[in-house]
């Protein structure tokens, strides 16, 4: 091969896709890989967005019904800090 096709990029693999809040917002990230034309990885991009309300209500209920399943199983309940004073 030659270098620029080494160093072309051609594909990409999903690795995974990650969620975390952000403020009131909720941000998708996705780490992948960039790689030329033999499979051999480039570099690395994430990507990110932000949920629309109803993807973001979504991942709520599809988070709390894990969490009461979870519950349910093991008998455990949810810590809640108590803060005292100002």
């Amino acid at each position: 091969m030659s270098i620029i096709t080494d160093l072309t990029p051609v594909h990409y693999r999903l690795l995974r896709i990650g969620v975390q809040q952000e403020g009131t917002d909720v941000v998708a990230i996705a780490d992948m890989q960039i790689l030329n034309g033999e499979g051999s990885v480039l570099t690395t991009h994430n990507p990110s967005t932000t949920l629309t309300a109803q993807e973001k209500q979504a991942l709520v209920n599809f988070v709390n019904r894990e969490l009461a399943s979870f519950e349910a199983a093991t008998g455990l309940t949810k810590w809640v800090e108590v803060v005292i004073g100002p």
